[in-house]
């Protein structure tokens, strides 16, 4: 009778040993699974953002950015939404263009587009200063009348990045004549905070 109770407990322990470990590993999958395309939905505008952009151009804005600070640390991307109508009378080539401005570490400038674009990376080089950190669409997006369209600006942050706020100029224009760049709606500022 021992025997058999011996051989029963063995049995349960077996069965309840191989349950964990599949159980715990379908954990493992799933996790891996909902991490994996964290990136994908970090570096793309979430639906809160479009939504909010479509009803800032839906109430008469020009140009909407409805949120203009991000936090990114180093290694790692903020994600910005900006959206544009066409109010003018004819079809028109809207380019957005976004420059680095200055960066400041609490009431500390740490380096601006004029003097010192350098001074934010401790081993600055030519690819590496803000300047380069933007990644958008650089080419002329054609809008018609009263046509509005969103569009996403990525601010890359680099792995030696100095702690502190980022301050980005944004702007839209469009030309009247060929080489003639007409600001279409006053500058905008976006902020990256890197911890």
């Amino acid at each position: 009778m021992q025997k058999k109770a011996a051989i029963e407990l063995s049995i349960n322990f077996i069965v309840i040993i191989v349950m964990s470990v599949v159980i715990f590993a379908g954990g493992i999958f799933i996790a891996q699974k909902m991490f994996s395309g964290a990136d994908d939905v970090l570096n793309d505008l979430d639906q809160q953002s479009v939504a909010r952009i479509e009803s800032l151009l839906d109430d008469g804005a020009r140009v909407a950015i409805p949120f203009k600070t991000r936090q990114a640390s180093r290694g790692e991307s903020a994600v910005f939404g900006i959206g544009i109508l066409n109010i003018l009378k004819t079809p028109t080539d809207f380019t957005i263009e976004v420059e680095f401005d200055s960066a400041y570490d609490g009431d500390t400038l740490l380096c601006d587009s004029s003097s010192n674009p350098t001074g934010c990376t401790p081993a600055a080089t030519s690819w590496n200063t803000p300047d380069d950190w933007p990644i958008y669409d650089t080419q002329p997006h054609t809008l018609k009348t009263n046509q509005k369209d969103v569009y996403r600006i990525l601010v890359k942050v680099p792995d030696d990045a100095t702690s502190g706020t980022y301050i980005f100029n944004v702007k839209v224009t469009y030309e009247d004549s060929p080489g003639n760049p007409i600001s279409y709606d006053p500058l905008r500022k976006l902020l990256v905070n890197v911890p």
